[in-house]
């Protein structure tokens, strides 16, 4: 640890329950405990993994003028944001690159709550500072203030009602967010996440109540995870990581932000009743071939902004891990590069559909996200096979995949490898009614199970 090493609130917890601490973006964070990286990603998938997540930026917005402040500087649209409600945004440059992705919380009609990534966070204020141009609105940076833990997985819900009082929790819907009571003090609960999971909180208590928050969730179920399970967590699920998918590529140019599958979550459609934000022309022309590649309307060498997409990537039968700056092959010609990757385990499941429950077992598997040709898409009827070669010459065989996490409920489920989808079968008037039949049943268990 660097003697400049910032910390957070629960470093000292931290320290003494076993976590290996690291430098990470200039915070001395825990990178796993001693059950390792590997059970604490299992632990998430199965039942509730608990993150310091500290370290991120946190903003305070307020005053008359806040909302169109935001509106400007952030991609999204927080004048469709109703106070209890969160949402994905960015804060682009006028070319359409990203100065970050960011999540905007309105906690009040005047009042709202934006985190950014910690390695951004002086940035990001000097950034936002730079635009403010007289609005008529207030910034503060609350980070030492307000704490922030994340709790996710299907047991999640379960632990946290052990702490909040489920009275006081958000609506059950993904980007809802309430003040809720805790052992006589509040906390800030969203329901938002970085892992994909379906079941997820993030959640601002005040600093001098951290602690005891933290320990109460821990006795209540949440099994502590470090910066390694977040990392491969958010991998399996592909979403982007700052540095990696997001900024600036090897050559030093800005990475589009809609080469990211999350783009059109976070940045609003263009609309002549709605301000322009900082780099909406650059990102509405992102936008227009962004749509052009998904209905693979492109020929080779089409794509004249996203000319490269970032994609996910499986290696099947290696288990030696992907890494950021792999070159990737196909019928080898170079077609890309590896912009994060990782070894994952992933989980057994015992019985079929609804009832499925994961097992004990589990396999691990080298997984990544790559920046790849347009042109190369995922295919349904056949494999996409890649050759991905090391810094040391060495090649794996690895495909293009749809996902390698599907966001079921209650538990999530790893890709499995490709399989081409079933012929289409003409049924006859008694096989649509037994099959209609059968959806219904199935929507019913589903519907029974969220409610």
């Amino acid at each position: 640890m660097s003697d400049q090493s910032a910390k957070t609130v629960l470093h000292e917890w931290h320290s003494t329950h076993g976590g290996k601490m690291v430098d990470f973006a200039g915070w001395d964070m825990p990178v796993q405990y001693e059950g390792g990286a590997i059970q604490e990603h299992l632990a998430t998938r199965r039942k509730a993994g608990l993150f310091d997540v500290s370290h991120m930026g946190r903003f305070e917005v307020t005053g008359a003028g806040a909302e169109d402040f935001l509106m400007r500087t952030l991609t999204n649209n927080a004048h469709g944001l109703k106070p209890g409600e969160a949402q994905y945004t960015f804060i682009a440059n006028e070319a359409g690159g990203a100065v970050d992705d960011a999540y905007l919380y309105k906690l009040g009609d005047t009042r709202f709550l934006l985190v950014v990534n910690a390695s951004n966070r002086e940035k990001d204020w000097a950034w936002l500072e730079g635009n403010l141009n007289g609005a008529d609105c207030e910034m503060r940076d609350v980070s030492d203030e307000l704490a922030m833990v994340a709790l996710q997985g299907p047991e999640a819900s379960h632990v946290l009602e052990r702490v909040v009082a489920a009275s006081s929790l958000p609506e059950n819907k993904r980007n809802r967010v309430a003040a809720a009571s805790a052992d006589g003090y509040e906390v800030i609960v969203s329901r938002t996440g970085y892992t994909g999971e379906a079941i997820c909180f993030e959640l601002f208590p005040e600093a001098e109540n951290a602690v005891g928050f933290w320990d109460h969730l821990v006795e209540s179920g949440a099994v502590p995870a470090g910066l390694g399970a977040r990392d491969s967590l958010r991998l399996e699920a592909g979403l982007p990581l700052y540095g990696h998918e997001l900024g600036e590529d090897a050559d030093g140019n800005d990475i589009p932000i809609f080469a990211n599958a999350v783009a059109p979550a976070g940045v609003r459609m263009p609309d002549h009743l709605t301000p322009e934000c900082i780099g909406q022309k650059a990102l509405d022309a992102q936008r227009a071939e962004f749509a052009a590649i998904r209905r693979r309307e492109l020929e080779a060498n089409g794509a004249q902004i996203l000319k490269r997409v970032v994609q996910p990537i499986a290696v099947f039968g290696g288990r030696r891990p992907l890494r950021q700056g792999y070159t990737v092959l196909h019928d080898g010609a170079e077609v890309g590069v590896v912009t994060s990757g990782t070894s994952v385990p992933s989980t057994g499941f015992a019985g079929e559909g609804l009832t499925a429950t994961p097992s004990d077992e589990h396999n691990v598997r080298p997984i990544g996200l790559a920046l790849i040709d347009a042109e190369l898409r995922y295919r349904s009827d056949r494999p996409v096979v890649l050759e991905v070669v090391d810094d040391r010459g060495n090649t794996s065989e690895a495909e293009l995949v749809e996902k390698n996490l599907w966001p079921a409920a209650p538990y999530t489920r790893p890709y499995s490898g490709f399989r081409p989808h079933p012929p289409v079968e003409h049924l006859n008037a008694k096989d649509y009614a037994q099959e209609a039949s059968r959806l219904g049943d199935e929507a019913r268990a589903n519907h029974t199970w969220r409610r």
